[in-house]
């Protein structure tokens, strides 16, 4: 379960995925490109950030000084799995303890993709049942 701040920055993180598709980048690009950026080791993956709490539009901005994304000529992806992808990545990073990249390294974006049929279930318990088939190593119940 997570504290309200920790909400609060997965939000903030959707949003961000929400709005870069909106914006018609490649999210293929984007995801492995973010999850790896210094942006996310220095102002998602830390303590406290102005960033982990401001506005899509303000990260974007200073996220696209360091990474390059193609637009693309139409958007690819529907806007809703992208939101839930960006909550659900950082939701993971906390409820884990591990990086953003670390996160991602076991689950890729499309792996993310494909697991969208969860976001039908309770934000903890889609978590926990990603972190049984991709981390069973954390996993706090057994079947």
């Amino acid at each position: 379960m997570l504290t309200r701040i920790q909400e609060i920055i997965c939000q903030t993180q959707s949003d961000i995925f929400y709005k870069v598709n909106e914006m018609s980048y490649d999210m293929d690009i984007f995801v492995p490109q973010y999850m790896n950026s210094n942006f996310c080791k220095r102002q998602m993956d830390v303590i406290y950030s102005y960033f982990q709490m401001a506005d899509a539009e303000d990260s974007i901005d200073y996220i696209f000084k360091e990474i390059k994304v193609p637009k693309t000529k139409k958007i690819k992806y529907a806007p809703n799995p992208m939101g839930w992808i960006g909550y659900t990545y950082r939701q993971l990073v906390f409820v884990l303890n591990k990086t953003s990249w670390e996160i991602y390294e076991r689950i890729p974006f499309l792996e993310m993709v494909r697991s969208y049929g969860l976001h039908v279930v309770d934000e903890d318990m889609a978590v926990e049942i990603i972190i049984e088939n991709k981390f069973p190593e954390a996993a706090t119940w057994k079947i």
